[in-house]
């Protein structure tokens, strides 16, 4: 198998993770910071991220943890062409990732009210946004300043156009 595609990635984006699936699954990750992917950073910065765990038992009868790191995205019905026409295309043209996305539909008052959730979880692609693009779940702040390149280690006052 060739490696040459992972070393170049991990080189380029030094605290980016890549999982067995990721590998196995061909998944991508953008070559360049551009505005299409700090777009989807805004989209990013509104989701719920989840870390989880779960036990389970091996035949031996020993324990082994494993869990991993998601972001729930949720919408509304009217967003619907959003997600057919934008959303899942940016993920599979730029990540080659399918998101999995399911429609709800609940009764309350009487009324049916349906919500479409989506699900990023690929070690990748979260750690994508986590590590490289550094979009935590920090709500005191939501704003994302992009001026055409990426500034991962300079602080947040040092950027520019970035004002107080």
């Amino acid at each position: 198998m060739d490696n040459s595609y992972i070393e170049e990635v991990i080189d380029k984006y030094p605290g980016l993770k890549i999982g067995r699936r990721d590998i196995v699954k061909d998944i991508r990750i953008p070559p360049r910071i551009d505005g299409e992917v700090a777009r989807s950073a805004g989209w990013i910065s509104t989701a719920l991220f989840m870390e989880y765990g779960y036990k389970c038992m091996t035949k031996n009868g020993s324990k082994r943890c494993t869990g991993g790191q998601a972001y729930q995205l949720s919408f509304k019905r009217r967003d619907l062409p959003f997600i057919e026409l934008e959303f899942t295309l940016f993920f599979e043209e730029y990540f080659n990732y399918t998101l999995h996305v399911e429609t709800y539909i609940h009764e309350r008052h009487g009324r049916k009210i349906s919500y479409i959730s989506g699900r990023i979880s690929h070690t990748a692609v979260v750690s994508f946004y986590r590590n490289v693009l550094e979009i935590h779940d920090k709500k005191e702040e939501r704003a994302i300043l992009f001026d055409g390149e990426h500034h991962a280690q300079s602080p947040p006052d040092q950027r520019p156009g970035y004002s107080q």
